[in-house]
């Protein structure tokens, strides 16, 4: 009979589903939580990201760039659209190097809205991040709101607002990294899960004024996406 730890058991044996429940935790960090399948995701940084499988399906495509594509071909489908497009390479910490594409409007409207400007990033030359970039650190609550109406609730929100940031002083905190703002919707899949594609909204402040990123990511690009965000909200 399998005993837990502190605890004080009788002689009857652990039912069949208790049992099952058990298993899955130890097996692959899974626990059973309605209908759903939950796990979390260790981050080099000490936090976790907690993914649910979801009916909901991950959008193949973002403001019309479709995930998979090649740079030229993202860039057609920018200038085609009448925006100027820009190709280069950022760099991010612990990442180095990544081919990225700026365009200077959207090829089509932006889900959810409050956006002006995209940019993407290419894993092994396919596009697999989709980064939309909106002025107005207030549509942030609004944001997070109509993602949570269309794909549920936040799957792990890293946000960090101690009590002198908060009001009028939020946008000084989020320039000096006192504070931060990050929130995640993620999908899983396979066994044992792993997250497969991810949506992460960051609301982030400079000199110039603040600002609202949501990034979009495919299978290829999950773990960029959650470097890049991380970084991006400091």
């Amino acid at each position: 009979m399998m005993r837990l730890p502190g605890k004080k058991h009788s002689d009857h044996s652990l039912s069949a589903s208790a049992m099952l429940a058990i298993t899955a935790v130890l097996v692959c960090g899974c626990r059973e939580s309605g209908s759903a399948t939950s796990t979390r995701d260790g981050r080099a940084d000490g936090s976790t990201l907690a993914a649910s499988v979801s009916d909901i399906k991950f959008p193949h495509d973002v403001a019309g760039l479709q995930f998979g594509i090649k740079r030229e071909d993202a860039q057609k489908t920018c200038e085609d659209a009448g925006f100027k497009a820009l190709l280069y390479e950022r760099s991010f910490a612990g990442v180095g190097a990544v081919p990225a594409i700026t365009c200077a409007g959207l090829p089509r409207s932006a889900p959810f809205g409050q956006f002006t400007q995209l940019e993407g990033m290419f894993c092994k030359d396919l596009l697999c991040v989709v980064k939309l970039v909106g002025y107005d650190g207030a549509k942030f609550e609004p944001l997070r709101e109509a993602i949570t109406k269309q794909y549920g609730p936040v799957r792990a929100d890293h946000s960090s607002v101690p009590a002198h940031c908060t009001g009028a002083a939020l946008a000084k905190c989020l320039q000096d990294g006192s504070a931060r703002r990050l929130l995640v919707w993620s999908w899983s899949s396979g066994f044992p899960q792993k997250i497969s594609s991810m949506i992460r909204l960051v609301h982030t402040a400079s000199a110039q004024g603040e600002y609202v990123f949501l990034f979009f990511s495919d299978a290829a690009g999950s773990d960029l996406i959650a470097t890049t965000a991380e970084q991006e909200a400091r």
